[in-house]
């Protein structure tokens, strides 16, 4: 039988002061988890959390303390406005420690509008060039420096049991603004349009024996109208999988640096896509290797689709390492929920995330408890 693997639940740094820190921590413990994951920089956003009646905007880079100045350098996170505070992160780490349950933190590592929108040339592009906005480019060694720097000031300051690194590799399309087309984008054109071939990852691709011109062609050839023609005579597949090759390279280059400034904190990359686009974001051997675990988000999969989405992902990646990400929906009962965990425990993931504890209504909360109690009783028989 595989070892059980590890259940955290996330949640968002609002819940704090309105739970209260002792009371949240007692109940993800009731719950059944082994541990939380704090969100402590986020991405902008705006966050429903119906047990406490309130809506909470969440600000561009979300950071929810104070950070050192002098960790950083043209790349500096600044507080969000409604930052909770380092004193109720503290509050919330001794309060983990005193039901015995796991303190980790979650971070949204590159993903930062506030820093993107200031400082445009150290943002990733689109594949015609255009600065994102919204995400930092891994390519960057002012980039890596900001990262390391930021994983550094939080480990020294919380000590974090482990980091959750959310949107720490290769940017994918921007799924947090309201798209604005006539007619609706597909899933190849946001897949490689989100492809950044700014200078430092044209300098990535040669150092990586990447012809840039080839890959501009092959990926606008990927990415179909209206960006490349559909008729393109072009075999782009070998040339995409040398650019894959290329990402996993510089995203192991953020990550060593990352790693280096975790210290003894456990690392946990968080990937969001069908396989192609964890590809495309660098997910590869060399990324694996920076990090504890890769935990692929599944959201509200469920029966076969799980299941089939499961085989998919473990397919080609040591499944020990791998954990997943679940959510709770109104459609899925706590039965239903203990079945479709039940069925990935068997598969031998490595650990179960749930997002997301602060946006559970009062009923979310109860399906959670019995799904949780289920598969205690079905993993210790």
């Amino acid at each position: 039988m595989s070892a059980a693997p590890d259940l955290q639940i996330w949640v968002y740094p609002e819940e704090i002061p309105l739970a209260g820190p002792v009371a949240l921590a007692r109940l993800v413990a009731d719950l059944g988890f082994d541990g939380l994951s704090v969100a402590l920089s986020y991405h902008q956003c705006q966050r429903v959390l119906p047990r406490y009646g309130v809506v909470r905007p969440g600000a561009a880079g979300g950071l929810q303390f104070r950070p050192d100045r002098d960790r950083y350098a043209t790349l500096a996170p600044v507080p969000a406005p409604n930052a909770v505070g380092e004193d109720a992160i503290r509050a919330l780490r001794r309060a983990c420690d005193d039901v015995g349950i796991a303190f980790r933190v979650w971070l949204v590592v590159l993903d930062n509008e506030q820093l993107a929108g200031a400082h445009p040339e150290e943002a990733a592009q689109t594949l015609d060039g255009t600065p994102t906005l919204h995400a930092l480019c891994p390519s960057r060694s002012s980039v890596r420096r900001y990262a390391a720097a930021l994983v550094a000031d939080v480990v020294d300051r919380f000590r974090p049991d482990a980091l959750d690194l959310e949107a720490s590799i290769y940017p994918r399309w921007n799924g947090y603004v309201a798209e604005i087309a006539l007619d609706p984008t597909a899933p190849r054109l946001r897949r490689f349009t989100a492809q950044c071939v700014c200078g430092a990852c044209s300098s990535l691709f040669e150092r990586e024996g990447v012809d840039v011109a080839e890959a501009e062609a092959a990926l606008r050839a990927a990415a179909g109208l209206p960006v490349g023609a559909v008729a393109e005579a072009i075999d782009g597949a070998a040339t995409l999988a040398k650019i894959a090759a290329a990402r996993d390279s510089g995203a192991a280059r953020l990550l060593a640096d990352v790693a280096g400034a975790a210290g003894d904190a456990r690392l946990q990359l968080l990937a969001f896509g069908e396989p192609l686009d964890l590809m495309m974001q660098g997910l590869g051997s060399h990324v694996a290797q920076m990090v504890d675990t890769v935990l692929i988000g599944l959201g509200d999969a469920g029966g076969a689709a799980l299941g089939a989405a499961l085989d998919l992902h473990l397919e080609n990646r040591d499944p020990v390492r791998t954990a997943i990400g679940l959510n709770w929906t109104p459609a899925r009962s706590g039965e239903a929920f203990s079945r479709d965990v039940a069925d990935a425990v068997a598969r031998g993931i490595a650990g179960l995330s749930m997002y997301n504890l602060s946006l559970l209504p009062t009923r979310g909360v109860e399906e959670v408890r019995a799904a949780m109690a289920l598969l205690g009783a079905a993993t210790t028989t």
